[in-house]
């Protein structure tokens, strides 16, 4: 199941049963939350495959004064348990994540296959950006709403930084389809950070 508006390398990490750890906080915004909430967070994120470091604030600090790009042409998905990433797209940032990065057609392609979305739509100007994504294994929101969102970007001569918001809330722990939230960013050729919440990861 695939929902969107605009124009138009590793493979999948393995399912973890840290989507159990999700417990029952109150309604809000990442933010806002409690310091029970921030600790629930940190043993969702914990235990991945890019480690977030003590460094990373501060190798990002040059980025995060870059122009700021609005996300445009958003799609959001639902990946099933027994679909796989096409290698390439995807870069495992820990256990319940994954970064999506498409910058060619031919991925695009491969990646709507993959979703299972049927036929392709149009993929945007990749010769001018890159769609990004955050795959996501969160369990089941208890409200039925759709609980992440790309919301920043900034680029400089190529080079971004994205802001992914994570709803807090009643989630339930089944192993369910994982969250995709894309979106195309402008002038984006590599993501250098990624910040999810309290979280920031620093790529190579």
């Amino acid at each position: 199941m695939v929902a969107g508006t605009g124009p138009s390398g590793s493979t999948r990490c393995r399912q973890s049963g840290k989507v159990a750890l999700v417990v029952t906080v109150c309604k809000c915004r990442w933010a806002e939350t409690s310091l029970a909430v921030a600790g629930a967070a940190a043993l969702w994120l914990a235990g991945g495959c890019i480690a977030p470091g003590g460094d990373t604030k501060a190798a990002l600090t040059d980025l995060e004064q870059a122009p700021v790009v609005a996300p445009a042409g958003r799609w959001r998905a639902r990946l099933s348990l027994a679909a796989a990433w096409p290698e390439g797209v995807a870069t495992c940032l820990n256990d319940s994540c994954d970064l999506i990065v498409v910058r060619t057609p031919s991925e695009w392609a491969a990646v709507w296959r993959t979703l299972g979305a049927g036929s392709c739509p149009a993929a945007p100007d990749l010769s001018a950006g890159a769609v990004v994504g955050l795959s996501a294994r969160l369990g089941e929101p208890a409200d039925g709403s759709w609980p992440l969102e790309l919301t920043a970007a900034r680029v400089d001569q190529g080079l971004g930084l994205l802001w992914w918001q994570i709803e807090a809330g009643l989630y339930h722990p089944v192993a369910g389809p994982s969250f995709v939230d894309l979106a195309y960013v402008r002038g984006l050729r590599q993501v250098r950070g990624v910040y999810i919440g309290p979280e920031s990861f620093l790529l190579p």
